[in-house]
């Protein structure tokens, strides 16, 4: 399976992530929180992020084989 990675960040940290309308969760089962590095299969995907008390933040990206993709979000307050 071809790969590449996701950088996330936010400002403010601790977004929980989403993947294609899936919760990405870290190696103890608990929600992935910004910010974070994913090893993501090659292609197109939709990212949301969530965090309590802001506006949700979405977009998407194309992640191509061993590149990194750098994705920022600065959350405002819905």
């Amino acid at each position: 399976m071809q790969t590449g990675y996701l950088t996330i960040n936010t400002y403010p940290d601790g977004a929980k992530i989403y993947i294609d309308d899936t919760l990405v969760l870290d190696e103890n089962g608990e929600p992935g929180l910004t910010p974070a590095k994913l090893t993501i299969t090659v292609g197109y995907h939709d990212i949301r992020l969530e965090l309590e008390g802001y506006c949700e933040e979405f977009g998407g990206e194309y992640i191509m084989e061993d590149a990194n993709v750098n994705v920022f979000r600065n959350f405002n307050i819905c």
